[in-house]
């Protein structure tokens, strides 16, 4: 895989070959991410036991006997709801998918995937723009300008980068909610509790899955007819 200072040069010198190197193997790395997680293969089941779940919360209770078992029951479909998606572990594996995903779908469209260490070195780019197309590169730029990390998934989730991948408003509405937990992970206890999953999560857990999904089968047959 071509590194860091590979694809800064390959910028410069408009050397796509290079870009979509390594965008493949960012599609490689979103579909290792997304095989380690719990949801992987499991979202359908996920989402019958909460529409279950959310059912029985909606049930009412008679008498003592009727608690007991509906908090039985409502403990039973929890307990199958983790084992189909395991919270925060998940998000981070979701979440870095998501960001090799956009990487591909930057570098395989013209588009530099790292920031500049001083913006202002580099006058051939507006500074008050999100994207940093590779047309925009001209005579300033130069290889140590560059950054050795790609995008977050905060400015992945701009505009007019996510629009490379979808314009969905649910989509768009539960990638920021995935990127807004793990950007909790650290400090947040609520992030460990337990709690129904809405629309947008499940939109864009979709998105995630089967956006990668059929980029590796495309990109790499021979590995998905293997497995």
């Amino acid at each position: 895989m071509p590194s860091h200072n590979d694809i800064h040069h390959a910028y410069l010198d408009k050397k796509q070959e290079i870009l979509n190197a390594a965008a493949y193997m960012s599609v490689w790395n979103a579909f290792k991410f997304i095989e380690k997680t719990t949801v992987f293969g499991k979202l359908d089941e996920l989402r019958v036991y909460n529409e279950t779940f959310k059912t029985q919360e909606r049930n009412s209770c008679s008498s003592l006997d009727s608690v007991t078992e509906h908090h039985m029951q409502l403990g039973n479909t929890m307990e199958k709801m983790k084992s189909c998606y395991n919270g925060i572990a998940d998000d981070l594996l979701l979440l870095a998918a998501f960001e090799h995903l956009m990487c591909f779908k930057l570098l395989t469209n013209g588009y530099v995937i790292h920031d500049f260490k001083k913006r202002r070195l580099v006058t051939d780019i507006d500074s008050r723009t999100q994207k940093l197309p590779l047309d925009s590169l001209k005579t300033t730029a130069q290889v140590e300008h560059f950054k050795d990390s790609t995008f977050n998934g905060s400015v992945l989730l701009m505009s007019d980068y996510i629009s490379l991948l979808t314009s969905n408003e649910s989509e768009v509405k539960g990638l920021n909610d995935l990127k807004d937990r793990r950007n909790k992970a650290h400090f947040d206890s609520k992030i460990y509790s337990f709690g129904v999953h809405n629309e947008d999560f499940f939109a864009a857990t979709r998105l995630i899955l089967d956006s990668v999904s059929t980029e590796f089968s495309e990109l790499f047959p021979m590995h998905v007819k293997a497995n």
